[in-house]
């Protein structure tokens, strides 16, 4: 697989939030690791870091944080390991987090690493937020028995880094109009394609439920894996 530079997401939705952010770059500063990111309101966004299991919240323009949110504990990761956020996709009031279920560049298991989530925007000035439910630790053993996702061969990619040819590395969340979430994999490619997997019931994880799977869709991105992905429009 090709690496290709990771964009700085908190500055991209801000600029997208008003036409006049649009035409002004601001640099935030705290997080050098962007790797998620939602609109909280009008004027504040919160963003992940896959380096750190920490959200920072930011108000449009301004540089430095207005926020934060430590899931350290939530996320209950074994001596403070890093969960390896990757991506982030908001239903309503509720975001939902993604970690990569990835191992680690050596090819070492991180269990840290595998969590799907959820937080609900409690209103405010600045607006913040508060876990949802539980964090759900089985994602991965999920998406290993889900009949429709044999032809991919997961649990072969499982045992692999996450970088490496045909390992495993979820790095997209994107949420779908009828409320269901679509899972991006920047690996495995299959046959130079890559994969989105629908996830029908995000609610349910949290709530310490199974995850059910629709259809797996393919993409052709030129022997590309899916580095983020969001949706467009209402």
């Amino acid at each position: 697989m090709k690496p290709y530079p990771r964009c700085c997401l908190a500055i991209a939705l801000a600029a997208c939030l008003t036409s006049a952010a649009a035409q002004t770059a601001t640099v935030y500063r705290g997080p050098c690791d962007a790797s998620a990111a939602a609109a909280l309101d009008a004027e504040h966004f919160v963003v992940g870091d896959d380096e750190h299991n920490i959200l920072h919240i930011y108000r449009q323009g301004q540089p430095s944080p207005v926020g934060r949110v430590d899931l350290s504990a939530f996320l209950a990761t074994v001596n403070g390991e890093e969960a390896d956020i990757e991506g982030a996709a908001a239903i309503g009031t509720r975001i939902y987090w993604i970690t990569s279920h990835a191992r680690d560049a050596k090819g070492r298991v991180r269990p840290g690493r595998h969590r799907f989530f959820a937080t609900d925007v409690t209103p405010g000035n600045p607006p913040t937020l508060k876990p949802a439910g539980q964090a759900y630790t089985r994602l991965l053993d999920d998406l290993l028995a889900a009949d429709t996702l044999a032809p991919y061969r997961l649990a072969r990619a499982a045992q692999r880094a996450a970088e490496a040819e045909g390992g495993l590395n979820i790095e997209g969340l994107a949420a779908t109009p009828e409320g269901t979430l679509l899972i991006g994999l920047r690996n495995p490619l299959r046959q130079g394609r890559a994969l989105l997997v629908p996830l029908l019931n995000p609610g349910e994880l949290t709530d310490g439920g199974r995850a059910r799977f629709g259809t797996p869709v393919e993409i052709d991105l030129g022997q590309r894996g899916i580095r983020s992905i969001e949706r467009v429009g209402v």
